[in-house]
């Protein structure tokens, strides 16, 4: 058996609106597709599936935006997304594998990333410049 469900919220206003929503995949250990993921690979075998996203222009004028995407296999989060440029220009990524963990944040005036293994963790710190042109 599958099973898909999708809920969708809008919210228009004069200068702005919102899109949020979650949409669930799940499938029945007995399903095909569920024996074909795990004869594949365990990673991408799964019984859940739930993407969590929020979609909004703040304020159109101005051009203020604010996106979260979330993605949850079972229950792990294997993907977080954030991008705003609200108070502060940002970006920010988390990808979640089962036996790393991937994180970005980037800044006008800075990017930073680390690589989580297990219990190794690489950590860095690089300075860029983004040019912006409006």
């Amino acid at each position: 058996m599958i099973k898909y469900l999708n809920q969708l919220t809008m919210e228009v206003g004069t200068n702005s609106y919102l899109v949020k929503g979650t949409a669930n995949l799940s499938l029945n250990e007995n399903f095909f597709i569920y024996k074909v993921l795990s004869y594949v690979s365990s990673s991408l075998c799964f019984k859940d599936i739930t993407n969590n996203y929020h979609l909004e222009v703040v304020d159109m004028a101005a051009r203020k935006v604010n996106v979260q995407v979330h993605v949850t296999k079972d229950t792990l989060e294997i993907l977080n997304v954030e991008i705003t440029n609200v108070h502060a220009k940002t970006f920010a990524l988390i990808v979640n594998f089962s036996s790393m963990k991937f994180l970005v944040k980037i800044a006008p005036t800075m990017a930073t990333y680390e690589l989580v293994m297990a219990s190794l963790s690489l950590n860095s710190k690089i300075i860029v410049v983004i040019l912006i042109y409006e």
